[in-house]
């Protein structure tokens, strides 16, 4: 699905699919972690630690889809 975004926006090269990775797990995954999270009481610290895993890992992915 990222790879289908990617070429319907016009993101060609490694650095706009890792920006563009990024923003994926910053805008959407953590906010939707982070809610799931609150809902079932859990400590903030834990919800950073996803969160961060959600940013980097969609980040790569959106290198790796740049680069080909």
């Amino acid at each position: 699905m990222m790879r289908h975004i990617f070429v319907m926006a016009g993101i060609d090269g490694a650095l706009e699919g890792l920006v563009s990775g990024l923003g994926v797990g910053a805008f959407f995954i953590t906010p939707w972690i982070a809610m799931n999270y609150a809902y079932a009481n859990r400590k903030p610290a834990l919800t950073l630690l996803d969160g961060g895993y959600a940013v980097l890992g969609p980040g790569i992915i959106g290198l790796v889809l740049g680069l080909f």
